[in-house]
């Protein structure tokens, strides 16, 4: 049996969002609620594992949450991978009090709230749920500190990739921060169910893999080293990387 061989930079991040819910038909805001995957959804994760089907990949993981569980699961399954790696800090903006509302209940409760959401979303914090700066923190942890670095469980070898099953927020700031834009254009971003979003990860010459523990918040700005990819290549077939909009997602 061959040693697996480190991964090296950059490393390619295929984001994954979930496949569809009966609440994202529904237009209900879902955050940390877990509804299971609908049976169009996992329809669309078994489409999205044939696009999938030849690219490398060297680590799955996957947020904790249900519908994302489900979706690295047939992802798993359809490509030979072994099972995914949960990591709570993929895991969905807590979206609070609003979680299984549609945006039209928000609207009767919380107009102020809902118009800032829509306006200025980096600014708002949700009533017993967090705000975009957690999540950001959340994510730029995970890639300061890379665990699929050591996960063994795979072939890890240059040129794979680390597909991360996650939810439309995490995925947004993601690319926010690949494009040099603000977290104030959260909502420009479109991330559709089962959607496909390709990002390379650079480690940059100065950054330390072990920032000060007494620093205030990490950040994906401070972070760095995040580059959008426009295609995806399989063999002679290239993949424009696209989000489709869901017609009824209400964040």
């Amino acid at each position: 049996m061959r040693e697996a061989r480190p991964i090296s930079d950059p490393v390619r991040l295929l984001l994954v969002r979930h496949g569809q819910t009966d609440w994202n038909r529904e237009g209900r805001y879902q955050g940390r609620s877990d509804p299971p995957l609908a049976p169009e959804g996992s329809a669309s994760v078994k489409a999205l594992a044939e696009r999938l089907r030849g690219v490398p990949i060297a680590a799955l993981l996957t947020s904790p949450l249900r519908r994302a569980a489900e979706t690295a699961d047939l992802l798993a399954q359809a490509l030979g991978l072994p099972p995914p790696q949960i990591d709570p800090r993929l895991t969905e903006l807590a979206f609070g009090a609003w979680e299984g509302l549609t945006q039209a209940e928000v609207k009767a409760r919380w107009p102020q709230s809902l118009r800032a959401w829509k306006r200025a979303p980096d600014t708002v914090r949700f009533p017993g749920g967090e705000d975009l700066a957690a999540v950001d923190a959340r994510l730029a942890d995970l890639l300061r500190t890379r665990p699929w670095e050591g996960d063994r469980s795979g072939s890890a070898s240059s040129g794979s990739a680390i597909l991360l099953v996650t939810h439309a927020g995490p995925i947004r700031l993601l690319r926010l921060a690949a494009e040099g834009r603000k977290p104030a254009e959260f909502r420009r971003i479109e991330v559709g169910p089962a959607s496909l979003h390709v990002l390379d990860l650079h480690r940059l010459p100065q950054q330390d893999p072990h920032p000060d523990r007494h620093e205030r918040r990490p950040s994906l700005a401070s972070c760095g080293g995040l580059a959008a990819v426009a295609s995806l290549r399989v063999g002679p077939r290239s993949y424009l990387v696209a989000a489709k909009p869901s017609e009824h997602q209400p964040n």
